[in-house]
């Protein structure tokens, strides 16, 4: 993962046996460009030299719920502040949050309690640990390693000059256009 100053993401990441024609062992690598500022996000298709472009929808208007009101807190649901930790040198800050389903409230005999806790760096403005406790699914972590604070170089962000840019269709639904504005 690197970020640059003007908040650009790319996101490179190797999925292991999902596929058959870009790894050994049918591993997928997926590389992602994400700019904000541009509402724009770019997949990368090495194999093929695609760059699938998809146009991002606009961030909400501050406090429009789209006419829906904010979704009431999950019973058992209580979440933390906890004391801030470096993190590979790193100042995060966390927040643990455990749900507690009571017995028989999904067929489970006795209550099943899953926690998790998110870190955040301000600093580097992107979450540098997590960690998730279900005991249906075992534990997940995720963690920043090798953390390098000084700015990446501009070509990471950029969609390389041999590829073809074709546009995604957005996942989400276009929001319905409101009559008498």
């Amino acid at each position: 993962i690197a970020r640059d100053m003007n908040g650009r993401i790319r996101r490179e990441q190797t999925l292991a046996g999902l596929g058959t024609a870009t790894g050994p062992k049918g591993d997928v690598r997926i590389v992602t460009i994400t700019s904000p500022a541009d509402r724009v996000q770019y997949r990368l298709d090495q194999p093929r030299k695609i760059a699938w472009r998809l146009r991002l929808p606009p961030p909400p208007p501050s406090g429009d719920f789209a006419g829906r009101s904010a979704r009431p807190p999950l019973r058992g649901l209580k979440t933390e502040q906890l004391a801030p930790i470096q993190f590979e040198g790193v100042r995060a800050e966390g927040t643990r949050t455990i749900l507690v389903l009571p017995a028989r409230s999904i067929g489970n005999e006795r209550a099943i309690e899953t926690v998790s806790e998110r870190w955040y760096s301000p600093d580097l403005q992107v979450v540098v640990h997590t960690r998730r406790v279900d005991p249906r699914f075992g534990e997940v972590t995720y963690r920043l390693l090798n953390i390098v604070r000084t700015e990446p170089p501009a070509f990471l962000f950029e969609v390389p000059a041999d590829f073809t840019v074709s546009e995604q269709r957005p996942f989400w639904p276009e929001p319905p256009a409101r009559e008498g504005r």
